[in-house]
């Protein structure tokens, strides 16, 4: 249900006029660095696919005023993860933006080289806090041990995550160019889901919109297993696809640290 930009701010769900409400006089005193605590983030939806049903992929702020403020809300929000509390999302609906639909998210993982956050939605039993070894994350890779088990939160297969980990693992840069604006880049499958891994960052690559549309032509292949880029006789070459990087580095399913391929090759 749409509600009016006025209701969040009578709850102080979302103070307006920024990407990032932090409520510092209730949260400043227990938060773990004084900056305090985001509680709502409004989440414009400027870059392509960041938002889904299962969750956000949130971008670090970088505004006009004085960076120590940007630098300041990016802590808040890491501080909600921290300490294992909810996040309202919200985003404008209704005729001209007028309105406001607001989801309960979890600050589950960031990406300081790639400034963003990653925002789970949903309600989980228990909020199991991040961890020093582990920072930003708010569900447990594996299952803790013993008495936790029952009530530990369990992962699911999540676009939002996957997304994340691609962008994360690879960064902002299509593989097979040097395209690196971020509202021009997206993600493919290696392995269409489902496959044994579908929601694991090794199964996806980043590339332009450019390559990602000649990608699903068939205009060229990546073998998902040797990274080998395949590109048909009987088609645009190389050049003409403006494919200009022949090395991918450790995407493949089987592990994440293998040496670069040389991969470009033609096919009759």
């Amino acid at each position: 249900m749409s509600v009016s930009a006025g209701l969040l701010r009578d709850l102080r769900i979302y103070g307006g006029g920024q990407g990032i409400w932090v409520d510092k006089a209730t949260t400043g005193s227990v938060s773990p660095d004084g900056s305090g605590v985001a509680v709502g983030l409004l989440h414009t939806g400027e870059y392509c696919n960041d938002l889904s049903p299962d969750g956000a992929i949130y971008r670090y702020r970088r505004t006009a005023r004085p960076y120590s403020r940007d630098v300041q809300e990016a802590r808040a929000v890491k501080n909600a993860g921290l300490l294992g509390l909810p996040v309202f999302v919200v985003t404008t609906a209704g005729p001209a933006g007028s309105l406001r639909d607001v989801r309960v998210g979890w600050v589950e993982d960031w990406d300081d080289a790639g400034m963003a956050f990653l925002i789970a939605f949903g309600t989980i039993r228990r909020p199991m806090p991040c961890v020093a070894q582990d920072p930003g994350r708010l569900f447990s890779p594996v299952e803790p041990p013993g008495d936790r088990l029952a009530t530990a939160p369990r992962r699911t297969p999540s676009e939002a995550r996957f997304r994340f980990g691609v962008f994360r693992r690879f960064g902002r840069q299509c593989a097979v160019c040097d395209m690196a604006v971020p509202e021009l880049l997206d993600i493919i499958r290696l392995r269409p889901a489902p496959s044994e891994a579908p929601d694991d960052p090794a199964n996806g690559l980043v590339l332009c919109a450019l390559h990602k549309r000649a990608y699903e032509l068939g205009l060229f292949t990546i073998d998902p297993v040797t990274l080998h880029i395949t590109i048909p006789s009987d088609g645009p070459n190389a050049a003409e696809l403006a494919i200009s990087r022949t090395e991918l580095r450790g995407a493949s399913c089987q592990g994440v640290d293998e040496e670069p391929r040389t991969c470009v090759a033609r096919h009759a």
